[in-house]
């Protein structure tokens, strides 16, 4: 449509979007003649705008642009957000909430003057962000990438006012714009006692867990849920047995020290186990963090990153499987930090543990487990351990978010420096990942590839120092294992694995035009080979490469993930995994 006020001439333009799957607008705009300056809006979201956790996600968006020295300038405009929270296939949910904001502007002032701040702003080398630089950044800010400086803004408390009566004149006086008929009758609700707790109340099976509830009973196990996820320990397996106990960690930006410790009862093994830690957090510019810790605990052979020892505790405790071997330890090791940057670090240990066998004690599961804790070759193992890693996550999961992230291992344990063994070990992990089509999608699709691989080398080294490749824990199967591999299935000197896949995010099911359920679909494979010739454990695959591929669902619930695998073995898997679109 065109229109033709005075010598001003305009045209209206209907706007389609030109894909389903991509987060486009649909409405009208307005167009100059003269200029095809945007002069008006009214748009809405398209069909595209998939928000994780947002069910029924909408924005309408109206605009109107006044000419200022021949510059379109936007003089009013009207946002309406509106959406529905809710997390896990609804289990924690919230009311469908709206949000309106109005825009107005009676004057302006063009080419202002440009505050010193963005004057000085350039590329900082201090984690490579842009900003203000002229002034000194200190070093304890700089490099404590593991906590997060508080914001002065929620520091600063005041007790709020209660506000003055207003009649419609008073309120219409407060601005140049009059009150909406919305905004009107919000005025007019206004309950001042409806804090924003009591507006705001999780629902479903899991909002017991909420401590903000109002019921009494639900407040008090929220209260008791959140304690004992911030201060508890629960551990059970078939070597510990139930392990209850108490831990803290106090790492303040306030101050320089920091120091955690725990302590639990082992019913299986019958022995307190205890740890503390601590440090210092340097202000010089040779070194940054100096750590210290003493133990005495039954910890496993290998750690993993994919498996805790709460989600070994559970898979245990539910399906009678351990997914480590276990030994005694006892020791101390002290360490300095290095970061170059925000994301790029290093770190050396000393650590001197005496390494103890252990058998298999009494435990609660629902099943058996039938594989024994095999015994180590004991003795006090002394060496140096370094560390060089980039990783951009922080404080998250070094497989979820991180477009890219490298962790290189090294000890040394020689009878030089006291130590029963003699032995080098590497090991190296990388995370990559990358979109691939349509990138402008929220949740846009990807490739994402794990490399691990390590090596153990020297006149003396033993069944707890041989590398063993993460594999899936009974029917769980996280990112980054093989699937259809069982836990400690090989072992030996060298390893190498390759995972690759692509998650097509909700794509194929928003082509079908039915993308609310938020489902992924994924696909991928892995490759594997273990190199043995030391006699110390008796599983060995002959040098032969092992390889798999799979397709999964994920997002199910906004959580689980389940993946159909087929290996080199000629066997068929079903296994169970976390995929949730706040992780991937």
């Amino acid at each position: 449509n065109s229109k033709v006020a005075g010598k001003e001439v305009s045209h209206t333009i209907q706007i389609i979007p030109r894909s389903s799957v991509e987060p486009l607008m649909k409405g009208t705009i307005i167009i100059d003649d003269a200029t095809f300056a945007l002069i008006g809006a009214n748009v809405e979201t398209g069909q595209g705008w998939n928000i994780p956790f947002a069910k029924g996600f909408s924005m309408k968006i109206q605009q109107a642009y006044s000419n200022y020295n021949g510059f379109w300038i936007p003089q009013y405009s009207e946002v309406e957000l509106s959406g529905e929270l809710s997390v896990m296939g609804g289990l924690l949910s919230m009311d469908r909430m709206k949000i309106s904001e109005v825009f107005s502007a009676s004057t302006c002032k063009a080419n202002g003057t440009i505050p010193d701040s963005i004057k000085n702003a350039r590329r900082s080398k201090y984690g490579g962000y842009t900003a203000d630089t002229s002034k000194m950044t200190s070093k304890l800010l700089r490099y404590r990438k593991t906590k997060t400086a508080p914001n002065p803004i929620f520091q600063t408390y005041q007790p709020a006012v209660r506000p003055v009566e207003l009649n419609s004149i008073a309120i219409d006086s407060l601005r140049p714009l009059p009150l909406t008929v919305k905004e009107k009758i919000a005025f007019a609700e206004l309950d001042s006692t409806q804090t924003m707790d009591k507006l705001i109340q999780p629902k479903g099976a899991l909002s017991v867990l909420s401590s903000s509830s109002s019921d009494s009973s639900k407040s008090l196990v929220g209260t008791l849920f959140s304690a004992f996820m911030n201060y508890g320990i629960l551990h059970n397996d078939r070597v510990e047995g139930v392990t209850p106990g108490v831990y803290f960690d106090i790492d303040s930006m306030n101050m320089n020290y920091f120091y955690n410790g725990s302590l639990a009862y082992s019913s299986g093994a019958k022995i307190i186990e205890w740890k503390i830690g601590g440090g210092y957090n340097f202000d010089d510019d040779h070194l940054d963090r100096l750590d210290m810790n003493v133990w005495s605990d039954i910890r496993p052979w290998q750690s993993s990153y994919n498996i805790s020892k709460t989600i070994n505790s559970v898979g245990f405790t539910l399906l009678g499987q351990d997914y480590f071997n276990y030994y005694r330890s006892t020791g101390f090791n002290i360490g300095i930090h290095k970061y170059f940057t925000d994301t790029l670090y290093a770190k050396i240990y000393f650590q001197s543990e005496k390494e103890s066998s252990v058998s298999e004690n009494s435990f609660v599961s629902l099943k058996k487990d039938r594989r024994v804790n095999p015994a180590i070759v004991e003795g006090t193992d002394n060496a140096l351990r370094f560390e060089f890693g980039y990783d951009p996550t922080g404080l998250l999961s070094f497989r979820t978010l991180s477009p890219f992230a490298l962790k290189i291992f090294a000890n040394i344990s020689h009878p030089f420096i006291g130590s029963d063994f003699n032995y080098q070990q590497t090991a190296f992990l990388v995370n990559a990942r990358f979109n691939t089509i349509y990138s402008t999608m929220f949740l846009a699709p990807y490739f994402r590839f794990v490399i691990e691989g390590g090596i153990v080398s020297g006149s003396k080294y033993e069944i707890q120092h041989l590398f063993m490749p993460s594999a899936s824990f009974s029917i769980y199967s996280p990112v980054g294992v093989l699937k259809g591999v069982q836990p400690y299935e090989f072992a030996g000197e060298k390893y190498f694995m390759f995972q690759g896949e692509h998650n097509w995010q909700s794509l194929p099911f928003m082509s079908l035009g039915f993308a609310d359920a938020g489902l992924q679909i994924i696909t991928g494979g892995s490759i594997a080979n273990v190199w043995n010739t030391n006699t110390a454990y008796s599983i060995q695959n002959n040098w032969k490469p092992y390889w798999e591929t799979y397709i999964g669902v994920g997002n199910i619930f906004d959580l689980l993930r389940v993946d159909v695998i087929w290996n080199s073995k000629e066997q068929t898997f079903v296994k169970l995994g976390i995929s949730s679109a706040a992780l991937n």
